[in-house]
């Protein structure tokens, strides 16, 4: 690890805790569009009301970081670029909430209508299977061949 000497560490900024800080807080904004991508997804939300929750997630994780390093000299101290650092959320974020949010929305919304038919047409298949099966067991002992000649015969 290199050694850092007085002069560097008495800068206003020190690039090593700015990089740092840069990359904590791009992490945090993009954890967090996901989690509203999710959220939204899961609701159900379209249109306006899903881009609502995501300026909310971006206002409350910046209040979040602001008050957790928003100590003695404020947040402009700590973000290089102040409060509009904080608080804009990025081209990248905003593309993770989208795609998190349709495949959230996708998933929970979308397969539940293709699932449902799905299971009807294994329904439906079970019944002619096993309403043919149960014809031949009964005709096969002799059991219902009274039902099977008048289900023949009314035809």
């Amino acid at each position: 690890m290199a050694t850092t000497t007085t002069d560097q560490q008495q800068q206003p900024l020190f690039l090593p805790n700015v990089a740092s800080n840069t990359q904590s807080l791009s992490t945090t904004k993009f954890l967090s569009a996901c989690f509203a991508g999710s959220v939204a997804g899961i609701l159900g939300l379209q249109n306006f009301h899903g881009f609502l929750l995501f300026a909310f997630a971006c206002l409350l994780s910046s209040a979040f970081v602001a008050v957790r390093n928003g100590s003695v000299g404020g947040i402009e101290r700590k973000v290089h670029g102040g409060w509009m650092e904080l608080v804009n959320p990025g081209t990248d974020n905003a593309a993770a909430f989208v795609l998190v949010w349709t495949l959230f929305y996708g998933v929970v919304h979308g397969m539940s209508m293709k699932l449902s038919l799905y299971l009807l047409r294994i329904n439906v298949y079970w019944d002619l299977q096993y309403t043919t099966r149960n014809w031949d067991y009964l005709s096969l002992f002799g059991q219902g061949a009274e039902t099977a000649v008048s289900v023949e015969g009314g035809r």
